[in-house]
Order: C-alpha cells, then sequence, then structure tokens
C-alpha cells in the first residue's frame, strides 16, 4: 500500500521546482486546474494511470513518485524540459497545438531513422 500523503508531497515539490502554477501543471497532463488542486490536496483521487503519465512526461523516476526512494529524475535534462514547457505555456493554445504537431513529426521521423538503421 502506498502512502498518498507522501506521494502528493512529492508531486507539489516537483510542481514547485519546476516553478509551475497549478494550471500550467495540470495542462501539462490535459487535466483541468481544478481536477490537479483536489489531487494535490488529497480530494480527487491520484491513479496509477496519473503517476505513469507524470513519470513518462515528465521523466521522473515513476518509484520515487511512488515511494520517494531514489533520485527524483531518470536523467538531469529536466531544466531544458522545464524551460521548454514554460516556453509552451506562454503560447496560444492554437500556437501550442502546432508545436505539438512539430515535435510529433521530428519524433516519428526520428524512430523512422532508427529503424532503418538497424
Amino acid at each position: 500500500m502506498r502512502d498518498n500523503q507522501s506521494i502528493l508531497t512529492r508531486l507539489k515539490s516537483l510542481r514547485l521546482k519546476m516553478q509551475l502554477n497549478q494550471t500550467k501543471f495540470a495542462k501539462l497532463f490535459e487535466m483541468r486546474q481544478s481536477t490537479y488542486s483536489g489531487i494535490e490536496r488529497g480530494r480527487e483521487s491520484f491513479t496509477d494511470k496519473n503517476i505513469k503519465l507524470i513519470s513518462e512526461v515528465l521523466e521522473i523516476n515513476e518509484e520515487w513518485l511512488r515511494t520517494g526512494k531514489g533520485e527524483m529524475c531518470k536523467n538531469e535534462i529536466i531544466p531544458t524540459k522545464k524551460e521548454m514547457i514554460k516556453l509552451i505555456n506562454d503560447l496560444t493554445e492554437e500556437n501550442q497545438k502546432i508545436v505539438q504537431d512539430y515535435i510529433k513529426l521530428v519524433v516519428a521521423n526520428e524512430k523512422k531513422m532508427k529503424s532503418n538503421k538497424h
């Protein structure tokens, strides 16, 4: 059984480390601010799906988020990602969609290039 209060404390510390308010942090996971606020305060359910999503999107060590064991970050890229997240959050929704589509295109191209090498 996991200690939800400790998970929520780690979740909030992660958000604060990234210097994001609840609205911008929630937007990363396509979540309403009120829903995220409820999660952070323990009023809304923080599911395994939420944990996996946050871990994957931010490249956070899932074990750290669940138990506090190990390092928070899977690698040291988080400052760059934090900067990218801030920049993207300052865009209009239309431009955010354009950036998202472009990133998907770049990722697909990388995957194609990697598969051609093998």
